[in-house]
């Protein structure tokens, strides 16, 4: 083999020889400097992503929050039987309505490639959670709501929001131990 290569180079000019000779140190700039594009490029996209994910995050935490508020005002009510808290328990199903109306502004403007696959799923699953308020309310309306029952629906709410930031956080943190 070691024959051939040297007659291949024997048999060709010395100006293909510098050609090939100069031809591979500058396909190696070549190839390291796509590298850094391409890994320039990324960063500046994980960038985005994760600061899409922080804007929607304070959505998520006061919709966790106006639920944990709406959960003992609810039990409370449920519990003591008094008209004064079951009318403060119905007064925070606004601030509840106003956090979820706000989360879902914040996630309808993003889109899976503005923050990231998982992330976006893990919003998306907290949309779901308001589907189970209006269950919720519908059995406290009706009067078949019982403390222990409706204290596990709102805890069970409250956990799949904090679900959706535990993802949150997770893809954020994904996102950095790449860079």
């Amino acid at each position: 083999m070691d024959i051939k290569m040297s007659t291949f180079f024997a048999r060709i000019s010395i100006a293909t020889r510098l050609l090939i000779v100069g031809l591979i140190p500058v396909l190696a700039v070549i190839y390291f400097a796509a590298m850094e594009m391409i890994d320039t490029f990324q960063e500046r996209r994980i960038a985005l992503q994760v600061g899409a994910i922080s804007k929607a995050a304070p959505a998520v935490s006061a919709a966790v929050d106006a639920l944990a508020k709406q959960r003992g005002l609810m039990v409370l009510a449920l519990t003591s039987k008094s008209e004064a808290d079951r009318r403060r328990a119905l007064a925070q199903r606004q601030p509840v309505d106003a956090a979820f109306g706000a989360l879902k502004s914040k996630i309808g403007a993003l889109t899976e490639e503005t923050v990231g696959r998982q992330a976006f799923q893990a919003l998306q699953a907290g949309i779901v959670v308001e589907s189970k308020i209006a269950a919720q309310r519908q059995s406290e309306d009706s009067g078949s709501a019982t403390a222990s029952r409706t204290l596990e629906a709102y805890t069970a709410m409250i956990s799949d929001l904090d679900q959706v930031l535990y993802r949150m956080i997770e893809a954020q943190n994904r996102a950095q131990m790449i860079r």
